[in-house]
This record gives C-alpha cells, structure tokens and sequence, in this order.
C-alpha cells in the first residue's frame, strides 16, 4: 500500500474486534491481496473484490458530486471499511 491508501496492514486490520478478513483490491475489483481470521477461500475473497470494484465506481460517483456541487474536498478516493451483520 502507498501512502494515500490506509497505512494499516492486513495483519493489524485482523486483529481489530469482530474482523474476519481484510483485502486490498484495485480499483476495478482484482483481488490484490488478502488475510482471513477464517477459513475464506481464495475464490470467495476474488468474488468480493470483483463487488467492491462496483461499489469504488458508485464512491467515486459520489465523491464527484459532492466535490463539484458543494465545493468540498471528496476525491480522490483513498480508502473504505465495510462493517455488518453480527
């Protein structure tokens, strides 16, 4: 990772509360690397990252928007967290 993305490792990512995988993934969704507390398999954190790809166009969309419609400072994108479920 390079300084504008999260300057956290996979491993330091893992050990937050409740974290089960961390992933880093280009921006047109290709897995790039990833760590799992769990047994995910390779395929399923391939098939994230292709996901999280679709959601990096939606966030750069919107950080456009707010860049040119409210004059604040959104892009460029440098990084996002997911956090859900139990």
């Amino acid at each position: 990772m390079d300084t504008k993305e999260c300057d956290l490792s996979l491993d330091e990512l893992l050990k937050f509360d409740g974290v089960m995988a961390a992933r880093i993934f280009s921006p047109e969704g290709k897995l790039v690397d990833y760590k799992s507390n769990t047994d995910m398999p390779k395929e399923m954190a391939e098939m994230t990252a292709k996901f999280c790809g679709a959601v990096n166009m939606m966030f750069n969309a919107l950080a456009s928007a707010y860049t040119e419609l409210y004059r604040m400072k959104w892009i460029p994108q440098h990084y996002w967290v997911y956090s859900g479920g139990e």
